[in-house]
């Protein structure tokens, strides 16, 4: 049926070309239609008694053992050794990952450093970037890396001998940037594709509030077209395996309350929080003048501990790298000054 399905579709698309059909969101539209009438029988076909369930179980429990044996990780590592801990080891298939905070936090700095510890460890990863630039992404990377300082921007002179060390470490990464692609519809395509030739094991989508669904009507809709994201992503994670991270943006009221921000802080939709299945929160915390702090929560982990419990991360002076603390260093100016007071 699938075979029948994909010629007759096949020939739609042909018709469509041969009549000179130049409109691109007809031709989507019909592709798209398909793609998700492909998606219905494969989850019909991919339904599951308990007993082979188990038996399902069991062999993904054999592949992680043979992994393990073999000196490779089973699941992919955040970069971060204490989303690591309760994560289990990392993004696991079919997962969806919330990173949640405000404007100027640093989120896409933390990703970014995410991502290339990932491609670090041999992860081909796909980064879709709805609000930088490729050259704004790269400056960042070659910060972390060390081949490039702030200050050399100005010159366009960075050191020779660091420049090429630093290229040298990235030149073997699976590590690729995809700029203005802003349909959410058009992402998964690519991606799916992507992952079948085997050029991509994760995405991260920088940011929920720029992504279109391509429908009118929902994109006129913050909450709709919100609900309508969020579930066309953890579909498709859960279809295809591919764990998904995502950036989205918080409201104000944590930042008026002056608290943690939690679930009920997530911008547009509890669609967000519902279709995730880890939600982590990022909280500025100011140091001293130019000098911060990042507060690093879990919001949600739906499959076990560690909601709400947090670590602090230290950034370096070019915003790019981070090392992770338990040490509130806020709490130190807090104490002085509360003696100064006394």
């Amino acid at each position: 049926y699938i075979g029948e399905l994909a010629l007759k579709q096949s020939l739609d698309l042909r018709k469509l070309a041969v009549d000179g059909i130049s409109d691109s969101q007809k031709i989507m539209q019909t592709a798209r239609t398909f793609v998700e009438r492909l998606e219905g029988c494969y989850a019909e076909n991919n339904s599951r008694n308990i007993d082979e369930a188990i038996e399902d179980l069991g062999e993904v429990l054999t592949q992680i053992r043979e992994k393990r044996i073999e000196g490779k990780r089973p699941y992919i590592p955040t970069g971060f050794l204490f989303l690591d801990n309760y994560f289990k080891g990392g993004m696991h298939s079919g997962n969806v990952m919330v990173l949640a905070g405000r404007p100027g936090v640093g989120k896409t700095s933390v990703l970014l450093y995410m991502m290339q510890h990932m491609a670090a460890e041999g992860v081909a990863v796909k980064f879709y970037s709805c609000e930088m630039t490729i050259p704004e992404l790269t400056e960042k990377v070659m910060y972390n890396l060390g081949g490039l300082r702030p200050y050399m921007m100005s010159s366009g002179e960075p050191d020779e001998h660091k420049w090429r060390e630093a290229k040298a470490i990235c030149k073997g990464w699976k590590f690729s940037i995809v700029n203005g692609m802003n349909n959410i519809h058009d992402i998964i395509a690519d991606a799916t594709i992507l992952n079948q030739q085997g050029k991509c094991d994760i995405i991260f989508i920088d940011h929920l509030r720029l992504l279109q669904t391509g429908d009118s009507r929902l994109d006129a809709n913050a909450y709709a077209r919100t609900c309508e994201i969020t579930r066309t992503i953890k579909k498709f994670s859960m279809l295809t395996g591919i764990p998904v991270v995502y950036v989205c943006q918080l409201n104000r009221e944590s930042l008026k309350e002056d608290r943690d921000p939690g679930l009920q802080d997530l911008r547009d939709s509890g669609s967000i929080e519902e279709d995730a299945d880890k939600v982590v929160f990022l909280k500025r915390k100011k140091i001293a003048e130019g000098d911060f702090q990042i507060k690093l929560i879990i919001g949600k982990h739906r499959q076990g501990a560690g909601t709400d419990e947090h670590i602090f991360l230290n950034p370096n002076d070019s915003y790019s790298g981070f090392t992770e603390s338990e040490v509130d260093r806020s709490r130190d100016i807090d104490l002085t000054a509360e003696v100064i007071r006394r």
